[in-house]
């Protein structure tokens, strides 16, 4: 009963034209009338690289976590529910006691991150559609919280079908998220000397910012470095602008959380394209 009210009560959630964050939102609020958590994410995955692109953080892990979060999940890779791994199985949620049969301790993951913060188990949930994988939900409970049940699990993959279709319909239609946002994605791709052949600029903003650093001859709208982690404020280095004067938080940040600055935005990847063909 549980499951299939939650699983309608959703899909009219997300009826309608919604950005990818709004998706997120919608189905983390009703999800956890059924399936409480004491920390939480929802997090946008880029499905080629599966690295964070944005999300809705507010009420994910700390910032004094999200630094090593990172190395273990994008760099390591190698922890038992890393989600490359996660992608490999068939099931679109895991637990982690379960993943380990209850040896949590074998978890670097759970001694380092989840540990610390007195969290004793962490459900992840895909949000796939065939081979690729657009987000992941993120649910933690501490020693106050009764464990996750298998019923529990049931209504958390049955929320993922929905809520994946809407999160993809939303990033195929749009591309990035709606509004007015400065540090919306875009584009920008050089030739093998460097030099800018096209850039996009933000679809909701229309225009770079005066802040963009420009590479020397580069075209009008080209952008260097961004200042965030691991670029160099000055370094000459290619990538999306940064517009804001707060320091961002390291590209891909975590499975739950952007990094070690802020952990409500959403952010923009550089994305490397071969040049376009010359004119006949």
């Amino acid at each position: 009963m549980i499951l299939s009210e939650t699983t309608s009560r959703l899909e009219r959630g997300l009826r309608g034209e919604l950005s990818a964050l709004a998706v997120l939102d919608r189905t983390t609020r009703v999800l956890l009338d059924a399936v409480p958590a004491d920390v939480w994410c929802g997090v946008v995955l880029d499905p080629s690289t599966l690295l964070d692109t944005g999300g809705q953080h507010e009420s994910g892990f700390p910032e004094s976590s999200m630094r090593r979060l990172f190395e273990i999940e994008h760099v390591e890779q190698d922890d038992v529910d890393n989600l490359r791994a996660l992608t490999r199985r068939s099931g679109k949620v895991s637990l982690l006691s379960r993943s380990t049969d209850g040896r949590l301790d074998e978890s670097k993951y759970y001694r380092e991150i989840l540990r610390p913060l007195g969290l004793t188990d962490e459900l992840r949930i895909l949000l796939r559609h065939g081979p690729r994988t657009w987000g992941l939900l993120v649910l933690c409970r501490d020693a106050h919280t009764r464990p996750f049940s298998a019923a529990e699990l049931a209504v958390a993959e049955a929320v993922s079908v929905p809520a994946c279709a809407a999160l993809r319909r939303s990033l195929l239609l749009s591309g990035v998220d709606c509004g007015p946002l400065p540090d919306a994605p875009g584009w920008w791709c050089s030739t093998a000397t460097s030099a800018s052949a096209r850039c996009h600029r933000p679809r909701s903003t229309g225009s770079t910012s005066s802040r963009s650093s420009t590479r020397p001859g580069a075209a009008k709208g080209a952008r260097t470095c961004c200042g965030r982690w691991p670029c160099r404020p000055g370094a000459n280095r290619p990538g999306p602008a940064r517009t804001s004067g707060r320091p961002r938080a390291p590209a891909g940040g975590s499975p739950c959380g952007p990094g070690p600055s802020n952990r409500t935005v959403s952010r923009p990847w550089w994305s490397p394209s071969a040049p376009p063909s010359p004119p006949n």
